[in-house]
């Protein structure tokens, strides 16, 4: 069995999520590659250069099929945040890559710019699709969260993230329409689903993807690799004095307002009576906002051996998002034995298992937050224990053997059968 998986990255979580996925069925013997957008390729990886400078002729192919501009910024909603709208169109061809004739089963991850909706869905070779969400923009009429407007399911009309952006009238519905139409010219058993968490695959049901078959199959990581370290060595490591009481924060942009860092700053004003607080980030871009609680910035980490160190260093990892799929930061947290703490949304309580390894917290709810992350910081046993459970919890539920195992003995090997 030939497996290819095709992702515009390796980094940020959703590229870490495939290339782990890949890297576990490598161990299991199965003929996995790699097709991703950069320079160079060795045994199991496949680069499809990125394009420079673009032609008249490719400005013209943009134009013809209805390219639009993939990065959009800044919606007027989240003013000077970051955020993404992406269409369906790319001017890559992967269907011509020998990696894409050869493979037995096409596993799609995120490639937002990087896939051709209408070539590879439409593919000549007749290639057997696996789609894993990483998140919602398959889906909707550009954007990759819906921040809870829910009109992926009735059409994307009058977009309210592109309100006062200087686009074409209702262009999220005309995307959204044609990625419809898409999907119905597809024979069901030519593609499937894979959701990583239960609430991306109820949003699944409810969208222009819920005519084809879905399996949920949570991310797995390297619990080898993320395990605990001893705290104060830990500390040592990345220059931290021993009896700070440390509050970590992590994404990919810090600066993206779904992930909740602007909740996390009014909770900890809220708890600066505590006697050597020290908050801790992880993640691109310095946040533009006014923190005035004591704070190191750590900037992107993509060094893994890094990361399990600095979760082991911390007390508790707070991400208070706004909405989200199945976040790597939380599984590999508990995994190093930190104890966590976040809002009750998207797939956030399926990897918390409140009060038992972290807390859940109802979403906007800033003084329940504050309190739990006091109480997290004041009592030892406590944090102890739920660190502990939440080992056990992301070893048993999100292990990349786990996670493979689920793909070849209920997916990949079915659909090849058929």
């Amino acid at each position: 069995m030939n497996v290819l998986h095709v992702s515009n990255s390796i980094s940020g979580g959703a590229g870490q999520a495939a290339y782990r996925l890949h890297a576990s069925l490598l161990k299991e013997g199965i003929g996995s590659k790699f097709l991703v957008l950069g320079n160079g390729n060795n045994d199991d990886i496949y680069h499809i250069p990125v394009l420079g400078h673009i032609s008249k002729m490719e400005k013209l192919y943009k134009y013809i099929n209805g390219y639009k501009k993939a990065k959009i910024y800044p919606y007027s909603k989240y003013k000077n945040i970051y955020q993404l709208f992406s269409d369906h169109y790319s001017l890559y061809s992967i269907t011509k890559h020998e990696a894409f004739k050869n493979a037995d089963i096409i596993n799609l991850h995120w490639s937002m710019g990087f896939i051709n909706y209408p070539e590879v869905i439409n593919n000549r070779h007749g290639k057997k699709l696996v789609w894993t969400l990483h998140d919602m923009n398959p889906f909707t009429g550009g954007c990759h969260y819906d921040a809870g407007c829910g009109r992926f399911e009735t059409g994307c009309q009058t977009c309210p993230q592109l309100t006062g952006i200087n686009v074409e009238p209702d262009l999220a519905s005309k995307i959204w329409i044609q990625k419809r139409k898409l999907y119905n010219s597809l024979d069901n058993e030519r593609m499937s689903i894979i959701c990583p968490s239960k609430w991306m695959s109820r949003m699944v049901a409810k969208s222009p993807l819920g005519q084809f078959k879905s399996r949920i199959i949570p991310n797995g990581i390297d619990c080898d690799l993320y395990k605990p370290f001893d705290k104060y060595i830990a500390r040592e490591r990345i220059s931290v004095h021993k009896d700070t009481k440390i509050v970590l924060f992590v994404a990919g942009n810090t600066q993206n307002i779904r992930k909740g860092y602007g909740y996390l700053i009014e909770a900890l004003r809220r708890i600066r009576h505590i006697k050597d607080l020290l908050l801790v980030t992880v993640g691109e871009n310095t946040y533009a906002g006014r923190v005035d609680v004591p704070n190191i910035q750590l900037g992107l980490v993509n060094d893994e051996s890094l990361m399990s160190l600095i979760y082991s260093a911390a007390d508790v990892l707070v991400l208070p998002t706004e909405q989200d799929n199945l976040p790597n930061t939380l599984i590999e947290a508990m995994a190093c034995a930190l104890p966590v703490i976040g809002f009750d949304v998207g797939g956030v309580g399926e990897i918390i298992d409140h009060a038992v390894s972290g807390k859940l917290v109802k979403f906007g709810d800033i003084d329940c937050l504050a309190k739990e992350i006091d109480l997290m910081l004041a009592d030892t046993e406590l944090a102890l224990r739920m660190g502990k459970n939440g080992r056990m919890r992301a070893t048993k539920l999100f292990s990349q053997q786990k996670q493979a195992k689920d793909y070849l003995e209920h997916y990949y090997r079915e659909i090849v059968r058929h």
